[in-house]
């Protein structure tokens, strides 16, 4: 069984991810694929975005590479171009891998990783909890924060057509409120799924 996780920056996907784990699914963390690939393709991002995006020793600067493409779409469409590819084929493999697994990903649709998902739970949360999680997580400006929200504005994270189920988790800020609803309804709706696949 495949289970994708979808939603915006700082929605709490890795929270819901945490809950799949504890019950044995494997975890293919999209973002840091992306870091793993990132640093395998350092002189292709020197060769696009200049020594701007490199430390001294010529590894990639994440945080330095985030600002420039973040404030640039273009540049972040081909950031994305260089990454992706290799990113999804590295998912694909995973998911080959384990038999109960987990994609969690901003870009699940826009990826097209949405078609190799039996269940796909978007996680909501308020903006100013997202930014104050951002914040707190990642230590960026309040600019920093609400560029890359801004960027995600049109990412499609629940309405694409496709034959999964969806669910929609809404992260209100209270942990231990969350962790009581979401692992009751990820429990319900995995062994409804598992019941029906039997049933076929």
């Amino acid at each position: 069984m495949v289970v994708g996780i979808t939603g915006k920056y700082c929605s709490g996907k890795s929270f819901i991810a945490d809950i799949l784990e504890a019950r044995s699914f494997a975890i293919a963390d999209v973002d840091a694929i992306g870091h793993e690939i990132l640093a395998e393709k350092q002189e292709e991002v020197a060769g696009i975005f200049g020594i701007d995006a490199l430390f001294p020793d010529g590894s990639v600067n994440r945080g330095a590479l985030g600002k420039i493409v973040f404030s640039n779409r273009e540049k972040l469409r081909r950031l994305e171009a260089l990454l992706h590819p290799a990113m999804k084929s590295a998912v694909k493999a995973f998911v080959e891998k384990h038999a109960d697994a987990v994609i969690s990903a901003a870009l699940l649709f826009p990826m097209g990783l949405a078609g190799l998902c039996d269940i796909i739970i978007t996680v909501e949360a308020p903006l100013l909890l997202r930014v104050m999680r951002a914040k707190k997580r990642d230590n960026l400006s309040y600019c920093g924060i609400i560029k890359r929200i801004w960027v995600q504005r049109k990412i499609p994270v629940k309405n694409e057509p496709g034959p999964a189920d969806r669910y929609i988790i809404r992260n209100s800020g209270d942990e231990a409120e969350m962790v009581i609803e979401a692992t009751k309804r990820i429990t319900a709706v995995i062994e409804s799924l598992r019941q029906r696949k039997q049933e076929q």
